[in-house]
């Protein structure tokens, strides 16, 4: 193999190690599959989320205010 790697020569290490490669395989795909299906309820989110804002900005009035004042800080007169 190289670089100081040590793999068992007997049965028992052999399937010690396959045991241990497999509980390593499970322990990181929990994870991963918890954090997809969150990913996947935020994009699902998202997309709602734009189709509203959307929505807002097509058909609420970007001025609500029917008078406004033109000079809201207007200057004393002399």
């Amino acid at each position: 193999m190289g670089y100081g790697d040590v793999s068992p020569n007997s049965h028992t290490g052999k399937a010690i190690t396959s045991i241990a490669i497999m509980v390593g395989v499970v322990f990181m795909a929990m994870p991963l599959q918890i954090v997809g299906s969150n990913f996947i309820h935020v994009w699902e989110d998202r997309q709602k989320t734009r189709v509203v804002v959307r929505i807002q900005e097509r058909f609420v009035d970007p001025n609500p205010n029917p008078n406004p004042d033109p000079d809201p800080d207007p200057k004393p007169c002399p």
